[in-house]
C-alpha cells in the first residue's frame, strides 16, 4: 500500500501536474489545484463511503465558487489587455 501511495497518488499527481502546466498558465493551474481538497472529500465518499457533514459541504461549495471567480476574473483580465488582430491587408488588383 506504500509503494502505491507513493507511485500513484505523488509521483502521479505531479505527473498530471506538470502535464497540465504545459497546457495552461501557471496561475490557472494553481487554481485549479485549490480543488483538490473537494476532490478528496468526493472520492472518500465514492470509495469508503463515508458521509460528508454540513461543514464540509459548505467549505466545498465556497473553494469551487472561489476557482470558479477566479478563473472568470482571469479570463475578463486576459480579454481586457488582450491586443485586437490586425485586420487582413488586401492585395490590390
Amino acid at each position: 500500500m506504500l509503494t502505491y501511495l507513493a507511485v500513484a497518488c505523488s509521483v502521479g499527481g505531479f505527473l498530471l501536474y506538470n502535464y497540465g502546466l504545459r497546457r495552461m498558465t501557471s496561475s490557472v493551474a494553481v487554481n485549479i489545484l485549490n480543488l483538490v481538497p473537494v476532490f478528496g472529500v468526493l472520492g472518500a465518499v465514492l470509495i469508503n463511503k463515508e458521509t460528508v457533514r454540513l461543514t464540509q459541504a459548505l467549505g466545498g461549495v465556497v473553494i469551487i465558487a472561489g476557482v470558479a471567480l477566479g478563473l472568470v476574473e482571469r479570463r475578463t483580465v486576459v480579454e481586457k489587455t488582450a491586443v485586437p488582430e490586425p485586420s487582413p491587408v488586401t492585395e490590390r488588383t
